[in-house]
C-alpha cells in the first residue's frame, strides 16, 4: 500500500478550486445565479466520513494489536514459542481482508473526494465573499467546506489506521522481488 500523497491532495484541492472559480465567472457573466452548495450536500460528506471511520476501526484495532505483539515479540526473541498469549490475541481482532481492503479503498476516495469537495467549496465561498451582496449562500458554503475538510480528515485517519506495521523478516529497500 502507498500513502496518498500530500501533494496530489494540494493539487487536487487547487484544480477543483480553479474549474468551480471559472464556473462561477462563466455562470454570472451570462446572467444565471452562482452554484451555492446545499446543507444536505454538507450533511452527505459528513456521513461518508463517519462510515469511513467506523468501516476502518476493525482495521485499526487489528494492526493495533499487530504492532504491540511485534513489540513484545522483537523484547523476548529469546524464546521460541510463538503462541503467545498476545499473538492469540492478534488472531482473536483478525479482519477479513476484503473488509480490509474495501476500509482502505473508502479511505483513499475519502481523501481525494474531500480534496476536490474542500476545493470547490473554498472557491465558492470565495466568490461569495468578493460580491458585494453576499446573500444567504455563504453559511451554506461555509458548512459544506467545513464538512468537506471532515471528510479529507476521515480519509486520511482512516487510510493511516490500515497500514500494517512493516514486517522484519525483508529490508525496506528489497519491496520488489528480483527476475532471477
Amino acid at each position: 500500500m502507498t500513502r496518498t500523497n500530500p501533494w496530489h491532495l494540494v493539487l487536487l484541492f487547487v484544480a477543483a478550486g480553479v474549474v468551480v472559480w471559472a464556473l462561477q465567472v462563466w455562470l454570472t457573466s451570462g446572467g444565471s445565479a452562482t452554484i451555492v452548495p446545499s446543507l444536505p450536500f454538507g450533511i452527505t460528506l459528513l456521513l461518508i466520513g463517519i462510515v469511513t471511520i467506523v468501516l476502518a476501526w476493525p482495521v485499526r484495532r487489528y494492526t493495533q494489536a499487530l504492532r504491540k505483539a511485534q513489540d513484545v515479540s522483537d523484547r523476548r526473541r529469546d524464546d521460541a514459542d510463538d503462541d503467545r498469549p498476545e499473538w492469540r490475541e492478534v488472531s482473536s481482532k483478525r479482519v477479513d481482508p476484503q473488509r480490509a481492503m474495501l476500509a482502505l479503498a473508502l479511505a483513499k476516495a475519502s481523501s481525494l473526494g474531500g480534496s476536490i469537495f474542500a476545493g470547490g467549496c473554498t472557491a465558492t465561498v470565495l466568490w461569495l465573499a468578493s460580491r458585494t451582496v453576499v446573500g444567504a449562500g455563504m453559511p451554506l458554503a461555509i458548512v459544506s467546506l467545513v464538512c468537506a475538510v471532515a471528510l479529507l480528515v476521515a480519509g486520511l485517519v482512516a487510510e493511516n489506521w490500515c497500514a500494517l506495521p512493516p514486517d522484519d523478516s525483508e529490508p525496506a529497500g528489497d519491496s520488489v522481488p528480483s527476475a532471477s
